[in-house]
């Protein structure tokens, strides 16, 4: 593996991060812009690269884009501290395996190798005549929704994966199971039953944050859910100091 990414700190933070010698992953070099990263993979392809967006000299969608044109098979996971909708969309449609938001946590970075590591075995199988379970740029999506669960919509979710929006529909519940609003709501409602747990915003707040702005609408999706109005959960689950 690989990093790039043109903040000392976080080249280094990367790797004591995690136990890679667990993973049986080996960080063998990195590069503070996209030009130098360009040249290590083209001396020596490593099986993943882990880069920041923006850099000098050459930013990281470049990078990646000039890489994938080159005929670059490997495993990518972005880094991003910036929640733009266009860096998200140009990465997908660059096959990346994870985009995360900075500051990385331990978890987010344990999730996006655990990605990183199926599809590498995946490729193995198919290089030995297997079929691959999953598809990739589904996967990354689902990621994606996930992670902007307070804020992404039906038309952007759609457009991400290349998709009209009314197929799009019909596929995400065709794969999940349930209507892109019913997921995006049952998500909602599980981060507004963390928070009303473990922080001390009240319910407003929390609202807006999962980007409602009615009140009784909001109040009723969340006892439709889970049988108590917020402020009886708060009171019955939250954790007592």
């Amino acid at each position: 593996m690989i990093v790039v990414d043109d903040e000392y700190f976080t080249c280094e933070g990367l790797k004591i991060l995690l136990n890679w010698k667990e993973l049986n992953i080996e960080i063998v070099g990195s590069a503070m812009n996209g030009e130098d990263g360009l040249k290590l993979v083209e001396q020596d392809p490593p099986d993943i690269v882990i880069t920041d967006i923006r850099m000098k000299i050459m930013d990281g969608l470049t990078m990646i884009q000039k890489l994938r044109s080159n005929g670059y098979q490997g495993e990518i996971i972005v880094l991003s501290g910036y929640r733009v909708f266009e860096y998200a969309q140009e990465a997908i449609a660059s096959n990346v395996s994870s985009y995360l938001l900075k500051p990385i946590t331990k978890d987010k970075m344990i999730d996006a190798i655990k990605i990183v590591l199926k599809k590498l075995d995946d490729k193995k199988g198919r290089a030995n005549g297997d079929m691959p379970d999953t598809d990739d740029k589904w996967s990354v999506l689902m990621k994606y929704i996930d992670d902007n669960i307070t804020k992404i919509t039906l038309k952007e979710a759609a457009t991400l994966a290349c998709l009209e929006t009314s197929y799009f529909s019909r596929t995400f519940k065709k794969r999940t199971g349930m209507g892109f609003l019913e997921y995006i709501t049952q998500k909602r409602m599980m981060t507004a039953e963390k928070l009303l747990t473990e922080t001390d915003m009240n319910v407003e707040e929390i609202m807006y944050y999962l980007s409602y702005n009615d009140s009784k609408y909001f109040r009723t999706l969340f006892k439709k859910s889970t049988g108590y109005s917020p402020k009886e959960y708060r009171n019955i689950y939250k954790v007592k100091e």
